[in-house]
Parts: structure tokens; sequence; C-alpha cells
């Protein structure tokens, strides 16, 4: 791969996806370069993070203006600024554990804004991300292109506190308050959020809500119930795995 820029090679890829790739710190420079190379680049897989990455180093996603496609870990996310045109950001954390956000966030608190999310239609966060982007002052909603969004995870290996989690998740609602968005999946919840997610209608445009409950076995899975009585208060309607599955196919 750096082989590439050494002799000046810069291919058009539109696609690079780099799966088990070991890239030591003191080559950080070198991959940025190289990415930096490749303007036509759509979409990108890392499934490794560069090791040793200096805590100040950026890499500007304007230098890769028709990327749409980000598949990468969350740490190698806050490495990462300026405008994006973003369609689509699937992040992951390697293990168990998810990382604790709070080193990664010193390095940039970019993505701590939801305005920086603008454009996303998918997105896929661990829940200490999720819970921890702030709203617009304004209160206007951010996430106009956002049609599916999923959170992965608890804040640590511990169960999360049941009113603590509803607490937040009131929160995590009107930051992410948007009519577009079409499916909300949690791999952790509680059933007592099913109620506040009704009751709050900040996702007016939601269609399923699925989760898997944090405190018991098995994954719960819903879709919006048209009311008979004609107001617009939100019905989540609980209905089988496969026919979930099937019904949010359209959804991309």
């Amino acid at each position: 791969m750096f082989l590439m820029i050494s002799r000046g090679n810069h291919p058009q890829l539109k696609a690079l996806s780099l799966f088990g790739v070991y890239i030591p710190g003191w080559r950080t420079e070198s991959f940025v370069k190289l990415l930096k190379q490749m303007p036509t680049l759509v979409c990108l897989t890392l499934d490794n993070e560069p090791t040793g990455i200096d805590p100040d180093s950026r890499f500007s996603l304007s230098d890769l203006p028709n990327l749409r496609d980000l598949t990468c870990p969350q740490s190698f996310l806050f490495c990462l600024a300026g405008t994006h045109n973003l369609s689509r950001l699937p992040l992951f954390c390697r293990g168990t554990r998810i990382r604790p956000l709070v080193p990664l966030a010193s390095r940039s608190q970019w993505w701590l804004n939801v305005s920086h999310y603008g454009t996303i239609s998918q997105l896929v966060v661990p829940f200490s991300l999720a819970f921890s982007i702030t709203s617009d002052p304004a209160g206007k909603p951010a996430m106009r292109a956002l049609k599916e969004l999923i959170v992965f995870g608890t804040y640590a290996d511990d169960d999360l506190d049941r009113d603590a989690f509803l607490k937040s998740f009131v929160k995590f609602q009107r930051t992410f308050a948007t009519p577009s968005l079409r499916k909300l999946h949690f791999t952790q919840f509680v059933s007592r959020g099913v109620a506040i997610l009704a009751k709050e209608e900040c996702f007016p445009g939601l269609q399923y809500f699925s989760f898997w409950f944090l405190h018991e076995d098995g994954r719960w899975d819903f879709m919006k119930e048209c009311s008979k009585a004609g107001d617009d208060l939100i019905r989540l309607t609980r209905i089988g795995q496969d026919e979930y599955d099937g019904l949010c196919q359209d959804i991309k």
C-alpha cells in the first residue's frame, strides 16, 4: 500500500477496504498522504485504527470531497475534521468493552455537535457517543437526512441503571429529533423507554423500532400503528422479527 506513495502511483479508486492492516504510528503520516491522493474515493472501510496516533494529528475530510460511505473505529473518527458529504457512517469498537469517550473527545469536540451529522442518512454509533452529542442551541433539527440510527452497547460493561438510562434517553431524543428518521435500533434497552418514545413525539416519521432488553434476553421489534382516533400520537405495535426485517428492507 505504502509503496504506491513512494512510486507516485495514484489510483483513481472509488472504494478502498483495509481489513487486518496494521498501521503503526510512524506510518500514519504516510497513510494520510495516501488518502489525500485518492480524491475520487466514495467508500472507505478501515477495520483497524492506526496505533500510536499523535493526539494533535488531524485529517481533513474536505480532502475527500466524493466520500459518501465511511466505516471506521470510533477512535479514528476523532482524528477527522473538516466539512464532509458523508451519507453513511457506521462506527464500531473492537472487543467487548467500548473505549471511554473522554480521552477520544479530548482530541476534538467536532463530532460531539449534532450539526456535523447533517448529511448522514445511516448512522451506527456506540452508546457513549450517541448520548454525548449535543443538540443545536437554537433547537432546530440538525439531522434532516437521517433515516436509520443504530446505537450499540452501554456506557460500561456493568448494567446501566434504568432510571439513569431513561433520563438520558429523553435528552437523546431531543438531540436527534428529526421527522426523517424511519428506523431506530438499540442493542440494549429497557422496556419503559417505549412509553417515553411514544410520549415525546420527537420522531414523527418513525416507522420501525427494535431493541434488545438490557436486563432480559430476546429482541423486541415494533412498527408504527396508524391511529384510528386520528391523532398524531405514536402507537408502537410489537411484530415478529422476520416481519420486521422484511419491512425494513426499503429503508436505505
